[in-house]
């Protein structure tokens, strides 16, 4: 019998280390409308994007390049279309953006501002579906719907 107690602690001491392993791995979160919950997760330098959608896991990337910051939006009336922006990278000079329709997720191209002594490169909305990117080599990066795809009106900038 005390092997049976010994090993029930050993097992109730490990579910309980893993459980607070994971709530340290979240950063951030944003509840969107909808069921939509974007989460920055990781630590350190090695931060990544995770979004949910009605409790269940729809989109993971890391990005692993330093801290993130995030500017939601949402795309349509009905709820169902949200556009995500990430601004990451050591000088925050990098983007990405994440167009959710329904519980597919479509990643955009990376966006680097190269200018030189540039740190935390702005960036908004300016509609639901651009993302207008600031600084001394500005850009947009737009969501068209209808394909599904990203665009990006300076394409050389991309890495």
């Amino acid at each position: 019998m005390p092997s049976a107690r010994s090993l029930q602690f050993v097992v109730g001491a490990t579910c309980l280390f893993a459980v607070s392993l994971a709530s340290q791995s979240l950063l951030k979160q944003q509840t969107l409308s909808d069921g939509v919950v974007v989460q920055i997760i990781g630590g350190g330098d090695r931060q990544g994007l995770r979004i949910m959608r009605n409790g269940r896991k729809i989109y993971k990337n890391m990005l692993n390049n330093g801290t993130i910051t995030l500017m939601c939006v949402r795309a349509s009336e009905d709820g169902n279309r949200y556009n995500v922006a990430v601004r990451f990278g050591p000088a925050g000079n990098f983007y990405k953006a994440y167009a959710i329709v329904g519980n597919r997720v479509f990643p955009s191209p990376k966006y680097r501002n190269t200018a030189s002594g540039h740190k935390n490169v702005p960036a908004d909305w300016s509609t639901p579906d651009r993302l207008e990117i600031k600084g001394t080599q500005p850009n947009t990066l737009s969501f068209d719907p209808a394909t599904e795809k990203w665009h990006l009106a300076k394409g050389i900038i991309l890495d």
